[in-house]
């Protein structure tokens, strides 16, 4: 139920980015919240997990962004994968750690996404312009790091108390 429930989260993000973000440009860079929820789960459930969701997550803006199929899929599972290897040495319990990782996390999508788009012939972009958007890509997504944590926090004690408590009931009146 818990990684329906992330699949769920993950396909209402994309379709709000690819419907209405997408209208909302903030000088010429468009938010992209999969990135923070790929991080975050990364982050909360390692790099297994991240890389499966953060494939899922591109391959869904690919799907429904008109781009080519996989670019996406292949960077956000990169950074998914790399949020979940980080999450050991990372306090998480402050939201600056993961600020600041979901910042420097999303620079480095852009340069993976950029690089495999140029590879593919997708597009070509002057490196200038390119560092400009990435910073302002990373200055958009930052906030929302710690913000799809606490969330994805909320619904990993939503399922595992619900089963906990579940358990423990059956025991105390006398079930197997």
């Amino acid at each position: 139920m818990r990684v329906t429930l992330i699949l769920l989260v993950i396909l209402v993000t994309t379709i709000v980015q690819t419907t209405w973000l997408v209208h909302i440009a903030i000088m010429g860079v468009v938010l992209d919240p999969v990135l923070p929820l790929v991080m975050a789960i990364g982050l909360l459930r390692g790099p297994e997990e991240g890389a499966l969701f953060g494939l899922a997550g591109g391959l869904a803006q690919d799907l429904f962004g008109g781009t080519s199929l996989g670019l996406m899929g292949m960077a956000k599972l990169s950074l998914g994968y790399l949020s979940g290897f980080l999450r050991a040495g990372l306090y998480l319990e402050s939201p600056l750690p993961v600020l600041v990782v979901t910042g420097l996390g999303t620079f480095l999508h852009e340069a993976i996404w950029t690089s495999l788009a140029a590879l593919t012939g997708q597009f070509q972009v002057l490196f200038l312009q390119w560092i400009e958007k990435a910073l302002l890509q990373a200055l958009y997504n930052a906030p929302f790091g710690p913000l799809f944590l606490a969330l994805l926090r909320g619904i990993e004690e939503r399922f595992s108390g619900s089963r906990q408590s579940f358990r423990g009931r059956s025991r105390r009146e006398g079930g197997r």
